[in-house]
Formats: C-alpha cells, sequence, structure tokens
C-alpha cells in the first residue's frame, strides 16, 4: 500500500465519523459583572422527547440545585431527557439583569433538558444572560465544566475566569540588560 493509499484512507475515515453538533453556554466574570454567551447547535436526534412544557417562570440560576433557566414567561418548550451533575455549585437562586436569545430551559437536577418547542435539531442555538455587578462567588458558582449529554450531544455550561491580561515589560529593563551585556564585555576584557 502506498503512502497516497494510506494517507486518503485516513481521511476519509475521519470525514466519515460520527459528528457532534455541541452547544457551550460560556459565563466569564467581567469588570460588570458575569456574562454568559450560548452558541452552537443541538442534535436531538434519538434524544427521549418528555412532551410539551409551558414555561411560567423567568430566567434565573440556582448553582446548588443545577438548575440554569434562559426563557421568556408563557413560552412553550419540549422536554428531553438528558445525563447531567446534580449541581454547579452551592449557590441559591439568582436572577439575571438582562436576557437575550433562544429560550433554552435546562433543569439538571432532574436530568432534563427543555428547549423552544419551534427549535429545529441542528440549528444554531445563541443567548446571552447578564448578572449586572455580581461575581462567581455571589453566584455561588463552582468553576469547571457541566455537561448534559443526549443521546447524539452534548450542551456544556461553562464557568471561567478569563485570562489575566499581561504584565507590561518595564520600560527600562531592556537599558538594564544592556548595561549588564556592557559591563559583562568590559570586564571580560581586561
Amino acid at each position: 500500500m502506498t503512502i497516497k493509499a494510506i494517507a486518503a484512507a485516513a481521511v476519509i475515515g475521519l470525514s466519515v465519523g460520527s459528528a457532534q453538533a455541541s452547544a457551550v453556554f460560556d459565563f466569564q466574570e467581567t469588570g460588570l459583572g458575569v456574562v454568559g454567551t450560548m452558541s452552537g447547535f443541538l442534535d436531538l436526534t434519538g434524544a427521549t422527547n418528555l412532551g410539551l412544557f409551558s414555561a411560567e417562570s423567568v430566567s434565573a440560576m440556582a448553582p446548588g440545585a443545577a438548575i440554569m433557566v434562559l426563557q421568556t414567561p408563557g413560552s412553550t418548550q419540549i422536554g428531553y431527557k438528558a445525563v447531567s451533575p446534580s449541581s454547579f455549585g452551592s449557590g441559591g437562586t439568582t436572577y439575571p439583569s438582562s436576557v437575550t436569545g433562544t429560550g433554552i430551559a435546562l433543569f439538571l437536577a432532574v436530568n432534563e433538558m427543555y428547549i423552544s418547542e419551534d427549535y429545529a435539531s441542528g440549528s444554531a442555538i445563541s443567548g446571552t444572560m447578564t448578572y449586572a455587578g455580581a461575581s462567581f462567588a455571589s453566584l455561588g458558582v463552582t468553576l469547571g465544566d457541566y455537561v448534559w449529554t443526549l443521546p447524539n450531544d452534548t450542551l456544556t455550561l461553562r464557568f471561567t475566569q478569563p485570562d489575566p491580561a499581561p504584565v507590561p515589560l518595564p520600560a527600562s529593563l531592556p537599558l538594564l540588560a544592556v548595561a549588564l551585556g556592557a559591563f559583562g564585555w568590559m570586564r571580560r576584557k581586561t
């Protein structure tokens, strides 16, 4: 078998593998509070349908009960069975200062995921949730990734600290390096 044939077989093998769409709800602390941004796609193929659910509650987060709700009151959603963690912190119920996007409610304590009735499997999912003036500590969130698993996909709730800004190089440091180098060179000459 030639190298070209092996390479072609590897490319075909990689492209035939099962594709998981995956959605991520990524929360980060900012100078203004905690902001969550949801993006991605969900493949609901093969997920156990638990029926329709009429959402009466508003958007909220309850880390100790593993509840994350991003929805509009009065929206109709379809429930799906999912495997999930039992909590993502110890905090009680808190309500965001603003929300946008596709209505999705995740009830992890009971291993269920609810999503807008009009959501088409595989289509884009997006939204934001903002807790103005809050921190992960005030929300009672434990940093990390928390995954809801459907038969053919996952949704990850992620709480991470942003990378710190790089510390700028002091302006005098290059000058000091040149001076030390010059002293070393002069000492070597003598």
